[in-house]
């Protein structure tokens, strides 16, 4: 019994031996990115001056992934499809669209009257 006994804890003394050093190995330190390191993701790349008139719908945002009205939402909306509505108020929305690498255009969409 006292021959089993100490087989087992040679045993297991040896196992923990040889997995602590695979354990430490797989840890390392990871150096801070510097600014030449960084990309930068959604770039703008244009903008664009839009006028419209107001009580009208336009296809202007179809081919972007998403849209995000920064200004003027009560001047118009966006269909799920792109389609811009324009209600009857009039003045300047700000919409910025986002192609599949989030680059956006920034859309000034001026609402007038005819």
């Amino acid at each position: 019994m006292k021959k089993c006994c100490k087989g087992l804890i040679v045993s297991a003394l040896s196992i923990s031996a040889l997995a602590l050093p695979s354990f430490t190995g797989s840890v390392s330190a990871h150096e801070a990115a510097g600014p030449d390191q960084v990309v930068q993701l959604g770039s703008p790349i244009t903008t664009v001056d839009y006028h419209m008139l107001r009580n009208s719908n336009v296809s202007l945002l179809n081919g972007y992934k998403r849209w995000e009205i920064i200004s003027g939402s009560n001047l118009i909306s966006i269909s799920s499809s792109g389609v811009v509505s324009s209600h009857s108020s009039l003045g300047t929305a700000v919409v910025y669209a986002y192609d599949v690498n989030d680059n956006y255009v920034i859309y000034k969409i001026t609402v007038e009257a005819r």
